[in-house]
């Protein structure tokens, strides 16, 4: 079983992602730390900020999680 760490300091986002891998046999443990999320216009950039961040405070490779709302016409 592989395993991975998922830092955030949602523990219902922790479960969910913990929930969601487990049926792709990939053991995911919680690290809970606030991390900081920049405003921008990209989640991809916020996700790529947030996970470099906490890469840079846990020292270990890590998964973060970021959502958001879009207005589509």
């Amino acid at each position: 079983m592989k395993s991975i760490l998922f830092a955030s300091s949602n523990d219902k986002k922790y479960r969910e992602v913990k929930s969601l891998l487990s049926h792709f046999d990939i053991d995911v443990q919680f690290v809970k730390k606030s991390l900081i999320e920049i405003q921008a216009d990209s989640l991809e950039i916020i996700a790529l900020h947030k996970s470099h961040y906490a890469f840079l405070e846990i020292s270990t490779p890590v998964i973060v999680e970021d959502d958001g709302l879009e207005e589509r016409r």
